[in-house]
């Protein structure tokens, strides 16, 4: 029982969705073929549901509400709650059926919570985290909340048991 985690999973209301999302797309979709259960936590701009998608079973998260407590400027707070949303879905998946294995890519900091106390082996994809891509797109960040986007990047890989990467210069 496998748990693919991207925000960008492709939909019916964005099928382009993004690199992160096409792929997980495609890997999901190639392991439940050869057999495996999947299950995807995909974004959802309305409420959280649920569908299946061929052999992939979805269940996109209701995104958090848009409240930044005056922090926006200095904390990611929409990463941060996603983290913990994701990490809270996760658990409630795993009292039903425990997950073999869960992956993570490495942007926006989704597996963050999850990488204080997994609930299972977890692996994060490096595809390129959008605290640096924020920079070559000239998207002005504030110096701390960038330090921070950075960390919540980085935590997950740093501990996972195993790091994906498309070379070994992209991984160091």
């Amino acid at each position: 029982r496998l748990c693919f985690v991207t925000a960008d999973y492709p939909t019916a209301e964005a099928p382009a969705g993004g690199g992160m999302g096409a792929h997980a797309y495609a890997l999901a979709h190639a392991v439940a073929d050869l057999g495996h259960e999947v299950l995807v936590l995909s974004e959802s701009d309305g409420a959280t549901h649920e569908y299946q998608d061929g052999t992939v079973r979805v269940r996109a998260l209701a995104r958090p509400v848009p409240r930044h407590f005056k922090l926006g400027a200095f904390v990611p707070v929409p990463w941060i709650r996603r983290s913990f949303t994701v990490y809270r879905e996760l658990r409630r998946q795993s009292r039903r059926r425990r997950f073999d294995f869960v992956r993570f890519p490495d942007g926006y900091g989704e597996g963050c919570r999850y990488s204080f106390s997994p609930l299972a082996p977890y692996s994060v994809h490096l595809h390129g985290p959008a605290s640096v891509l924020q920079k070559w797109d000239g998207r002005p960040v504030p110096p701390g909340r960038a330090r921070v986007e950075s960390w919540l990047e980085r935590r997950p890989a740093m501990h996972a048991p195993l790091v994906v990467a498309g070379t070994r210069w992209f991984a160091n």
